[in-house]
């Protein structure tokens, strides 16, 4: 059995009320899937997330099933994707990357398929202070 992913109490709190909005209620499918990791994940107060921890708005450099082109995103709420390189909450690669670590393999929390494997967190909002995010 793989170990629980981990998410900040902030996090599911904001992510929680997301469910609840409009877009979170469109979304129906994706938020069932947010729903079912929020209630496996293990809950950390955000002072205490570990640093290389994928929480909202950070920043993940990503290696893709083949290897090749490792590419720098940002998990981001849906209302923030018309900035470059963003991966919403409630896409597939979003949802797979909240709560995991670099060296792990995240897969597509529906279908299972191989979405890449995270090879660093240059930024974590927590890490850098910035809990207003």
């Amino acid at each position: 059995m793989s170990r629980p992913v981990l998410v900040t109490d902030m996090d599911l709190e904001r992510l929680t009320r997301l469910l609840h909005t409009r877009v979170g209620l469109a979304y129906r499918r994706e938020s069932t899937l947010l729903r079912q990791k929020l209630k496996r994940a293990r809950i950390v107060p955000a002072e205490a997330i570990p640093r290389d921890v994928v929480t909202m708005n950070s920043r993940v450099v990503l290696l893709p099933p083949d290897g090749i082109g490792a590419h720098e995103l940002q998990v981001v709420y849906p209302w923030s994707l018309n900035a470059p390189n963003t991966a919403s909450v409630l896409a597939s690669l979003g949802l797979a990357l909240l709560g995991h670590t670099p060296g792990d393999d995240v897969r597509d929390d529906e279908t299972w398929a191989p979405l890449g494997r995270i090879f660093s967190v240059p930024y974590q909002p927590e890490a850098a202070g910035d809990m207003h995010l």
